[in-house]
């Protein structure tokens, strides 16, 4: 089927060099035909969120065009965000020449991503909020939220042998969301708008750093003598998670978690351009690294988007 596939491709790029507007119209009849029996050939795959949760499977996008067909930036500010994430980069993103089509096509692929990651945490914490109070109303946990409570803290980095309020409040402070304007200029500084190997090759979008093996890619200018090496994801969804986890983890960026607690303490909206002052410690460039990441921002107009919210699942549901 990949073989038929790709002759089908073939064809197809032969008559989008063509100017015969029956040769157009044909062509896009050829690409609804190709995104119809051949989804698993097509080079990037548009979910609803995983399955079960948000409706299951919806569209794939073979390339940058199709990606710029539906993710389209100017709409991202016009209400809620469309429920599309996407698995990985176009395999055609290198060929992107234009700078500014190349980030709000990118702006377009990590925004739902950031926004569905903090879906998920703010989750986490709204059932951690539960556990919290029942336990400062003097009543005993179920078996079910203690152990719960305790895999949690274990994912965050925290060992709570007894959940009790101390230790679930230290954890309250980790099990918090990130501001989308943060993500996106991360995501972009450590992949080059997308454009680095790790990026096409892993869906590595923060370069965050693991151990050789267990697929991780060695970067090529990579000092002698050092072993580590750039983790790799399934999906673009998983590095987002990852790079989420690790701020809300990492003894680094206790300063950032702090600031983000007192932010929430005096109901002040969570600001990128704000919180990026406590991730110095995330480059060797240090201060540098932090005026790049508040450029970034500035320049793409990305602290709009710490509003951004997804669109409601059942709103997805009747638009499908």
């Amino acid at each position: 089927m990949h073989i038929l596939a790709a002759d089908w491709h073939n064809r197809l790029g032969s008559l989008l060099r063509r100017e015969d507007p029956r040769r157009l119209i044909l062509a896009g009849a050829m690409l609804i035909l190709l995104g119809g029996i051949f989804p698993a050939y097509l080079g990037v795959e548009l979910t609803r969120g995983p399955r079960g949760v948000d409706g299951g499977l919806g569209r794939s996008a073979a390339s940058v065009w199709h990606l710029q067909e539906v993710l389209d930036r100017p709409n991202l500010g016009a209400g809620p965000v469309p429920r599309l994430f996407a698995t990985h980069l176009p395999p055609d993103w290198a060929e992107l020449s234009d700078t500014e089509a190349r980030k709000g096509l990118f702006i377009g692929v990590v925004l739902p991503l950031a926004l569905r990651a903090n879906e998920m945490v703010l989750s986490q914490r709204a059932r951690l909020l539960g556990i919290l109070a029942r336990l400062e109303a003097g009543k005993r946990l179920s078996a079910q939220d203690r152990d719960w409570a305790q895999a949690l803290a274990a994912s965050y980095g925290l060992e709570v042998p007894t959940p009790d309020a101390i230790r679930l409040k230290s954890l309250v402070r980790r099990v918090d969301a990130v501001p989308p304007s943060l993500t996106i200029a991360q995501a972009a500084i450590e992949s080059g708008w997308g454009s680095s190997r790790f990026a096409a090759d892993g869906n590595a979008l923060f370069g965050q750093w693991a151990e050789e093996g267990d697929g991780a890619i060695v970067p090529a200018n990579r000092d002698e003598g050092r072993t580590y090496a750039i983790k790799t994801f399934d999906t673009l969804q998983d590095s987002v998670l990852s790079y989420m986890r690790n701020l809300n983890s990492h003894r680094a960026y206790r300063n950032f978690r702090a600031a983000r607690a007192a932010m929430r303490r005096d109901g002040q909206p969570f600001s990128g351009p704000v919180l990026a002052e406590h991730l110095s410690a995330y480059s060797q460039k240090g201060e540098r690294y932090v005026r790049n990441l508040r450029a970034i921002m500035e320049q793409n107009s990305l602290a709009a988007l710490d509003t951004a919210a997804l669109r409601s699942q059942n709103e997805a549901k009747r638009s499908d």
